[in-house]
């Protein structure tokens, strides 16, 4: 019951803000994906839809997040999120602190909140960026970072690409809470890339592709997934 009420305050919570600040628009996305991999750890045994909604307000971005996996037995939303991010430049330095809480309904986990900040800069036509990330609820302390390169271009005009390189590693807090593994560890290394494109006015879709390898030997010897994971996607979005 009580991860029903927290979803719906999300909802509202979404509500309340765009009307009271005044949004600037919104997006909408569904995202097709093989599999939920996060931070190099497979979600789920399967395919799912994550779909989301985003407003702007000002320099913070408000975005609603969702997870739909058909192969639970429950055949509904195992995870809403709901992310708040201010986004500022300052001599070239990209800086965007995020609250993020996750709301697991009908699952039995526990819901949580963290604190991420991701700091980027421009190098030649790379970026570098680095994202830190700690729980500061129900998995206080938990603590996730990681750090890559990035690059953006155009196939041709109104084509943007966009490739990145990582690496991630989490304290013994994390690999515990999510792994079952009471170890501080360099865990993943990992590549992205995608291309956009746009086909009506506001109408996007982006072809994703994600490879991700867990680095740690006793990491990889005790989850019961593949330690190294190709996931592959589409993304629907659109702006109104």
């Amino acid at each position: 019951m009580q991860n029903k009420i927290s979803g719906s305050a999300l909802w509202l919570l979404l509500v309340l803000l765009s009307a009271r600040v005044g949004a600037q628009g919104y997006s909408a996305e569904v995202d097709l994906n093989t599999r939920y991999v996060w931070h190099g750890i497979a979600l789920s045994s399967g395919a799912v839809a994550q779909p989301s909604l985003t407003t702007s307000l000002g320099d913070l971005k408000v975005t609603l997040w969702g997870n739909y996996d058909p192969n639970l037995s429950s055949n509904q939303f195992n995870e809403v999120d709901l992310y708040l991010t201010y986004a500022r430049e300052f001599q070239g330095l990209s800086i965007e602190p995020t609250l993020q809480f996750y709301i697991y309904p009908n699952q039995g986990a526990n819901n949580t909140g963290e604190l991420a900040l991701k700091l980027a800069y421009p190098l030649w036509i790379l970026s570098a960026y680095t994202t830190q990330t700690i729980d500061i609820q129900h998995y206080g302390g938990s603590y996730f970072a990681d750090i890559g390169l990035s690059y953006s271009t155009e196939v041709r005009p109104g084509l943007p690409l966009q490739a990145a390189l990582y690496t991630g590693w989490g304290n013994t807090k994390f690999n515990e809470t999510n792994l079952g593994f009471s170890k501080s560890a360099h865990n993943v290394v990992g590549a992205d890339c995608c291309v956009t494109f746009y086909l009506l006015k506001g109408i996007s879709v982006r072809p994703h592709i994600n490879y991700s390898r867990l680095v740690d030997t006793d990491l990889r010897a005790i989850v019961t997934f593949p330690p190294s994971i190709l996931n592959v996607g589409v993304a629907v979005g659109g702006e109104f």
